[in-house]
């Protein structure tokens, strides 16, 4: 969302400027206005005021504090020998102040800090307090000072208003309906200049409103009195305010604001290059090639599997092992399989529209498979799978596998086989979402019972038993296994191909020629097809013709015999 389609900006937000003039000919120009109350009856009060960059302004605090001090050292009760600079040049300059002013500022050789800038808020709430930790750090941080060695040194200065807090209960007087507000000091600007000519504020300059549009005008125009988005602050006591910051410095030169403007878009220019030449030396300008090994030269593809979960078993401390069967024509670098295991995880019932939970069992994993395989395109290779072909599945061609166990583990240290699965590697770019269904041997009664008290089931000796076995001579047949269906797996890929363009090809009129001739023939034949069927039903349609005509003539004969007789 856009900051002119919020209602106020927040407070914490900071932004960086860079500048090329003087930081002294910074002027930052405040517009707040306050309501008392949170009902919309009551009216706003407007004040305005322009800093400029270390304007020392007193506020009402330090107005009756310095004044005092001022007071003090004119009877001779304070000597000046015992005050410090920043105390005698402010008291000197008290006298030329009538009052202490609700906007007022705080300057780089003032003592003082702001707690914000120590304690980040967790939550929206403005009445949030920090806590211990946060205030010792402070502690910490007015021993040392802002201007410690280990940061890189920059000026502060902060535009501070008195706003009415909570309401004093302990004073009541008959103006005001009663109320009596404690006055506090709130941060409304804190602007940090580094040496660099950096300039952080937090909160930055108010965005610029938005350009309204009126056709019966004739032209776009800006209201006066819409200033944009404005800064909120709310107090205990339920009391309004919402300010403006804007940009008062006065504007240079054409010259200079070009000269800016072009050693600002230099500054750009150079950034860009260096993270560029950053990336390149990261990442490298050449593409990986699919593999040092040249009888590996057909495609590469990367797979990024997640066993996501298991469901419907009956079991509780799931978990799932993985295997990966390679056929012949492809290669895993230097391991020639892969396996491995997920975590153990509680299965957990899912919950109905009413919030009952139901006998749908379901165990999370999560758990993340990266693999990357090659595939063989040299003679050698077509060969070697056209004869694991020809033992292992009557010469039907072989892709990578996933052969998965889920198994339980209790407390009581008791595992069982809840299933066998075996699902074929997605080889083609793209994402897929997989189901994989599982079986488990069929146990007797002896067996359940003793897998029920002492744990341990049948497993299979050879994991590639749950998909196509790479020792197989001949089909593959089950016949006498006793099984039964036990719960799915589900598993979600995400697969990458990286290999050379399919060949196109060369002779385009020729192979449209041999494309209208295939058409033609298949129309041919579907024409002569047609056109025998027509002939077939003529002869038989015929042949019933002169069948009729041949019964109509014997019952003619017999009745004309009938009447001789």
């Amino acid at each position: 969302m856009s900051l002119e389609a919020q209602e106020y900006l927040p407070m914490s937000r900071t932004i960086r400027y860079r500048t090329e003039d003087p930081i002294q000919n910074l002027r930052v120009k405040l517009v707040m206005r306050s309501q008392e109350g949170n009902d919309t009856e009551s009216r706003w009060i407007m004040k305005e005021r322009h800093f400029a960059w270390q304007e020392k302004v007193f506020g009402p605090a330090e107005f009756e504090k310095y004044k005092a001090l001022a007071s003090e050292i004119a009877g001779g009760k304070v000597k000046k020998k015992g005050l410090t600079p920043l105390e005698e040049r402010y008291a000197q300059q008290i006298e030329q102040v009538a009052a202490g002013e609700a906007l007022f500022t705080y300057v780089d050789a003032d003592a003082f800090e702001d707690t914000t800038e120590f304690v980040k808020n967790v939550t929206s709430s403005p009445f949030e307090k920090p806590t211990p930790l946060a205030e010792r750090m402070m502690k910490v941080h007015e021993k040392r000072g802002r201007h410690s060695e280990l940061s890189e040194p920059f000026k502060m200065m902060y535009i501070v208003a008195q706003v009415k807090g909570r309401v004093d209960l302990t004073v009541r007087t008959e103006e005001n309906d009663g109320l009596t507000y404690i006055m506090q000091e709130e941060v409304l600007c804190a602007i940090r200049v580094f040496s660099d000519g950096t300039v952080d504020m937090t909160p930055g300059f108010s965005p610029k409103p938005p350009i309204k549009v009126d056709p019966m005008k004739g032209g776009s125009y800006k209201a006066a009195s819409d200033q944009g988005v404005p800064y909120r602050l709310e107090t205990e006591s339920g009391c309004v305010y919402e300010y403006w910051l804007e940009n008062a410095t006065e504007p240079a030169d054409a010259s200079e604001v070009a000269a800016a403007h072009a050693k600002e878009l230099r500054f750009q220019q150079e950034l860009f290059d260096k993270t560029q030449e950053l990336r390149r030396n990261f990442v490298g300008d050449e593409f990986e090639p699919f593999t040092d090994s040249p009888e590996l030269d057909a495609r590469k593809v990367m797979i990024n599997c997640e066993i996501v979960s298991a469901r419907g078993f009956d079991l509780d401390h799931v978990y799932v092992q993985y295997l990966l069967d390679v056929p012949g024509n492809w290669a895993t670098g230097d391991a020639p399989q892969l396996w491995g295991n997920t975590q153990v995880s509680r299965v957990r019932h899912k919950k109905d529209v009413n919030g009952k939970s139901t006998m749908d069992a379901v165990a999370h994993f999560g758990m993340p498979v990266e693999l990357t395989l090659w595939e063989a395109l040299k003679e050698e290779a077509k060969n070697k799978e056209e004869k694991e072909g020809e033992k292992g599945g009557g010469g039907a061609k072989r892709v990578p596998c996933m052969l998965l166990q889920v198994n339980s583990y209790d407390p009581w240290d008791r595992q069982r086989v809840l299933g066998y699965g075996h699902m074929n590697l997605p080889l083609t770019p793209g994402f897929s979402d997989q189901s994989v269904m599982t079986w488990r041997p069929a146990l007797s009664q002896i067996g359940k019972m003793r897998s029920f008290f002492i744990g341990g089931t049948p497993e299979l000796r050879d994991l590639t038993f749950a998909g196509l076995p790479t020792t197989l001579q001949g089909s593959l047949s089950r016949y006498g296994f006793s099984s039964e269906s036990s719960g799915s797996v589900r598993v979600r890929s995400h697969c990458v191909v990286q290999g050379a363009k399919p060949a196109q090809p060369k002779d385009t009129k020729h192979t449209r020629d041999m494309l209208k001739a295939g058409a033609q023939a298949v129309a041919d034949a579907t024409h002569g097809g047609r056109q025998g069927r027509e002939a077939v039903l003529m002869r038989a349609r015929k042949q019933k013709d002169e069948e009729r005509r041949e019964e109509k003539r014997a019952e003619a004969h017999a009745s004309r015999t009938r009447s001789r007789d």
